[in-house]
């Protein structure tokens, strides 16, 4: 996922972590994580908007406005 603020993030989506946060947000009402997801990683990678992502092999390309490619 890229973010307007430059930063790139990559979760993993499970139906069975979803399954098994729903019950726990039943359990909790307060509970703040988000759900079904986990996060892989989560950094700042451009000084202008993310615009785009793409797998390359096993490595994560991003390219943004600032014109640059990491």
């Amino acid at each position: 996922m890229g973010t307007y603020e430059g930063g790139v993030a990559a979760y993993k989506i499970t139906p069975s972590l979803l399954q098994q946060q729903q019950q726990q947000q039943q359990q909790q009402q307060q509970q703040q994580q988000e759900e079904g997801a986990k996060r892989l990683f989560a950094m700042s990678a451009h000084h202008g908007s993310v615009s785009a992502l793409s797998f390359v092999g096993s490595s994560l390309v991003s390219g943004g406005t600032d014109e640059a490619m990491r």
